[in-house]
């Protein structure tokens, strides 16, 4: 009886032993679906903070790539109001080179070389201030380029467009460049139109004062002649000799035409006291007229 009883429990314990051995293996099993839930979980936040810190560093490249973009664009802008400001310069420099062009074209000479050379060189100057405009509004498109890029954050086309914007910048300082020496080169060419005016000027009023001068001389000459003629002691000619005399003392001052006394006596009736003729002053002489024997007066 006690070895059934024994066996009976000896069955019993290996009856709860395996039943606890299921329990256990049920424990396990349980705690092992629930670890590779919780790992699943982990996993999946694992990856979700992966890709939000994808996400983030994504983030900040394009904010990075957008705040330089913005540079360039700044840049860009930069240059398109420098370059604005240069071509208002030029255009300013060829506006003055015109006008002094205009006013050595007004000028009196009659050498206008160098007012046509100025006349040129405002042209060309001119036509080198519209290109420099025509760079400077280039460069403000490539300003508005690069601004757009760097609203969407293109770096590329903002660094390209910035580029752009700085070439057009430096075409435009070299046709002011450009434009600065040829208004120099008109000023330059106006002043010597206006040293060539004056030079002809000059030479004007010379010519004029030498006109002057001759006809001055010619008048004196003249006046002598006339003076000579009516201090001439005509007494013993005839009519036709006085005449010849008149003619010849007007034609030729200085020559004294001859005339004939009919009496030959050589003596003026008109001798005063002490055989001085008319009563002439002290210091005046007498020059004898070949072919009448008369005298006429010399002061």
């Amino acid at each position: 009886m006690k070895a059934e009883e024994a066996q009976k429990e000896a069955e019993a314990a290996r009856d709860a032993a395996e039943e606890a051995k299921d329990a256990a293996n049920a424990a396990r099993e349980a705690a092992e679906a629930h670890n590779l839930a919780a790992a699943e979980e982990a996993r999946k936040a694992a990856e979700e903070a992966t890709q939000a810190a994808i996400s983030a560093a994504e983030a900040v490249e394009s904010a990075k790539l957008a705040a330089q973009a913005m540079v360039k664009a700044q840049v860009a802008q930069a240059a398109a109001e420098e370059a604005a400001r240069v071509a208002k310069e030029a255009q300013e420099k060829a506006e003055e080179a015109q006008r002094k062009a205009e006013e050595a074209a007004d000028s009196a000479a009659e050498d206008k070389e160098a007012a046509q050379k100025a006349a040129q060189e405002a042209k060309e100057a001119k036509e080198a201030a519209e290109a420099a405009q025509g760079a400077a509004e280039e460069a403000q498109k490539a300003a508005e380029t690069a601004r757009k890029a760097a609203e969407d954050a293109n770096l590329e086309a903002a660094a390209s467009a910035a580029l752009a914007a700085e070439y057009a910048q430096k075409v435009t300082e070299t046709y002011n460049e450009i434009v600065r020496i040829k208004a120099e080169m008109v000023e330059f060419l106006a002043d010597a139109q206006k040293a060539a005016e004056k030079a002809e000027e000059e030479r004007k009023a010379a010519e004029e004062a030498r006109k002057k001068a001759e006809e001055a001389a010619l008048a004196a000459a003249k006046s002598q002649a006339l003076i000579e003629l009516a201090l001439m002691d005509t007494t013993g000619c005839n009519a036709e000799q006085k005449e010849a005399a008149s003619r010849r003392s007007g034609s030729s001052p200085g020559g004294h035409p001859g005339c004939r006394n009919p009496g030959g006596s050589g003596r003026s009736a008109g001798r005063g006291p002490g055989g001085h003729g008319r009563g002439h002053e002290p210091g005046v002489r007498l020059r004898p007229v070949p072919g009448c024997g008369r005298k006429y007066l010399v002061p």
